[in-house]
């Protein structure tokens, strides 16, 4: 790997935060002459925390699905659909979209709406595949020509993949220290409200009317729950919880 790419992958290592450590790593794969990158990682059976870091114009594709909507467009998020069934490295952007006639409108907008950041090709490295529990990776994106992208950044993709790798592991840890923390702290007494209500059955939209808080807010308590208590789903979160003693059964 190249020394410049090895010093970069020792001070992702020592990183605790994933802010700081995607700036070191848009360092380091600026200096290899790629322009912007995302990091999306999702989970195979939603619901559950979809993870996004990226440098590209309002951290896109964060906010996609509401953009795409708001433009009158589909929303379909290729990357995540047709790239993390192997290891292989998949040249994308609008240059190699000729390349993909299998692609429907959804990933075509996608694919538009990134060229519209200056995307015109890139490459997608897969660093955790679909049947794992969750799956996403890097996209490492250029604003070069099909011709010199090949020339100038596809000759090295390998060394990427191995540094993106790195980068995506320790990703992962911090999340999971983070998570290991959160699950140390008891629920918040409106955390535990929207949970048993929750477990009553009633939707987000109700539980905020009972306890006359915003949806957002309901939502925001239930995310927080989640994730102290190590859940994916509500439903797994409301176990947990009764297990921990945090919700009585008889309080529903």
């Amino acid at each position: 790997m190249d020394r410049n790419l090895l010093e970069y992958a020792r001070k992702i290592e020592a990183s605790n935060d994933t802010g700081q450590l995607f700036e070191l790593f848009l360092a380091a794969i600026r200096e290899q002459s790629i322009d912007d990158a995302f990091y999306n990682l999702a989970p195979d059976h939603p619901p559950g925390d979809t993870i996004i870091l990226s440098s590209l114009p309002g951290e896109w594709p964060k906010n996609g699905e509401a953009d795409a909507l708001e433009r009158g467009e589909e929303w379909f998020n290729p990357f995540l659909s047709y790239c993390c069934a192997t290891f292989e490295q998949t040249p994308v952007g609008i240059e190699y979209l000729p390349d993909h006639d299998y692609v429907g409108l959804g990933s075509k907008a996608f694919i538009g709406r990134a060229a519209e950041f200056g995307v015109r090709t890139g490459i997608a490295i897969p660093c955790r595949l679909v049947g794992t529990g969750s799956h996403g990776g890097f996209v490492l994106c250029s604003g070069y020509d099909r011709y010199r992208f090949e020339r100038e950044i596809l000759s090295v993709a390998g060394m990427l993949h191995t540094f993106c790798l790195i980068a995506h592991r320790r990703i992962e840890d911090i999340i999971e220290r983070n998570r290991v923390q959160l699950e140390k702290r008891p629920l918040s007494a409106r955390e535990r409200q929207a949970l048993a209500l929750v477990a009553r059955g009633m939707r987000a939209k109700e539980i905020a009317h009972t306890l006359s808080v915003s949806e957002a807010s309901i939502r925001l308590y239930l995310k927080n729950a989640r994730q102290k208590l190590g859940a994916r789903t509500k439903e797994e979160a409301i176990v947990r919880a009764l297990n921990d003693g945090q919700l009585e059964a008889g309080g529903f």
